[in-house]
């Protein structure tokens, strides 16, 4: 079946101006938000000692709870807007926490409710940045070099925030770093204004360019009726679910796994900041791999494979050498999933679709991460570490295998809705 977006013309800049503003304000704003959560679990820690745990459980909860509304308010809420607005009060709800720290001081639940407020806007920005980005690129393979552009935002800071936080250290208070954050997202905010609002609306996509553009239905119909498009693409269900299998075997391994395994060679949090780093240096590669990838669902499930391969190094592995070697295969195989699922999510589901389609793989994900690492604690008590991460590793072997079996018969079975 015609994707969507291959009717787009192809004639393009090499370089997009617009896109690479949006690229650098989105970097900008991938270091805050790692800053951020850095930054405020430590202060939970030394502050209010295992309250830290209601602090990070509530953002948690939050997203949860509110992820799959952010994609219909995606949706149906003018998009540039929402990305401008959004980043603004999570600027101004983030700069509280030193303005607090300068006056009365910052108590538990003062972290507690900003944590919320923070990532319950996250499910709102997120899905409206995927959604924007079909409109902003000229055709579908610019598109796919986007995705991994701003999938990488995430992993260049992963790998250069640990440095940074030093250097910060040494002209800013822990609390200070707040507005360093704050700041983050305003250039964000900045970033999206000076990209036209033509860009955000072209003429051809049908879609309404002002808060006008929310519909005459309730919110939950909005998003039983994604639930009901997406059900008629059985491949994408298959993927999406795939997806949270992965996520679930990934936290129970590197979340947690990787560092019982560190601690158990006897090597320290400087070893595993390192890994972490390396993890973020296989992720940037894999990126570069991934835009030059024919727009396929199996390349996800081959991203499975390698990331099984790569686990499995881990898990066989007696020096910190081959446990290297291990994390960057596995971080090589991790984003070629998410970069050709959300092009396809963009491509084959209408436009005012993609935020609640979004949502609904960004909520399996995260519930999948969320239950594995309530799951590890008890695996890791009465079983070894090896075996349980080579145990993880053949479950996401055995869903990229079902995955590359499958997507052939559910290609024939496919059904593809326009919603009007």
């Amino acid at each position: 079946m015609k994707r969507r977006g291959s009717n787009l013309t192809t004639s393009s800049k090499r370089h997009d101006p617009a896109l690479i503003l949006l690229w650098v304000g989105q970097l900008f704003s991938a270091i805050g938000d790692h800053l951020f959560l850095i930054a405020i679990t430590w202060y939970s820690v030394e502050k209010f000692g295992s309250g830290a745990g209601w602090v990070l459980g509530a953002g948690t909860v939050a997203t949860l709870l509110f992820g799959l509304f952010g994609g219909v308010i995606a949706d149906r809420w003018d998009r540039r807007k929402t990305l401008i607005f959004v980043d603004l009060i999570r600027g101004i709800v983030v700069i509280m926490l030193t303005i607090l720290h300068w006056t009365e001081g910052i108590e538990l639940w003062h972290l507690i409710m900003v944590v919320i407020v923070v990532d319950i806007l996250g499910t709102i920005f997120n899905p409206t940045l995927t959604a924007s980005l079909f409109v902003l690129c000229k055709n579908e393979k610019s598109l796919q070099s986007l995705n991994a552009l701003m999938e990488s935002t995430h992993r260049i800071a992963r790998t250069i925030v640990p440095g940074l936080i030093g250097a910060l250290l040494l002209m800013v208070s822990l609390e200070e770093f707040f507005i360093v954050d704050a700041f983050t997202f305003f250039l964000s905010a900045l970033s999206v204004l000076l990209i036209s609002k033509k860009r955000f609306h072209p003429k051809d996509t049908g879609y309404k360019t002002s808060f006008d553009s929310i519909q005459n239905t309730s919110i939950i119909y909005d998003l039983m009726t994604g639930i009901r498009l997406l059900n008629k693409n059985k491949r994408i269900i298959w993927a999406i679910f795939s997806f949270g299998g992965v996520n679930f075997a990934w936290s129970i391994i590197f979340m947690i796994g990787v560092p019982l395994f560190l601690n158990d060679m006897s090597m320290g949090v400087d070893s595993y900041g390192l890994i972490v780093g390396v993890y973020g240096v296989g992720n940037i590669l894999s990126l570069f791999i991934s835009r030059s990838l024919k727009i396929d669902i199996k390349f996800m499930y081959i991203g499975h494979i390698i990331l099984c391969l790569g686990f499995c190094i881990i898990g066989l592995s007696n020096s910190i050498e081959f446990v290297m070697i291990g994390t960057v295969l596995a971080a090589i195989g991790s984003p070629i999933g998410d970069v050709i699922m959300l092009t396809i999510i963009q491509t084959e589901f209408p436009s005012k679709m993609i935020g609640k389609i979004y949502s609904i793989k960004g909520l399996i994900g995260g519930a999948s991460l969320s239950l594995g690492a309530l799951v590890a604690a008890p695996l890791y008590a009465v079983l070894p570490i090896k075996t349980v991460i080579l145990l993880f590793s053949l479950i996401i072997l055995l869903i990229g295998v079902l995955g590359l079996l499958s997507n052939k018969y559910l290609l024939n079975y496919q059904h593809f809705v326009t919603v009007k």
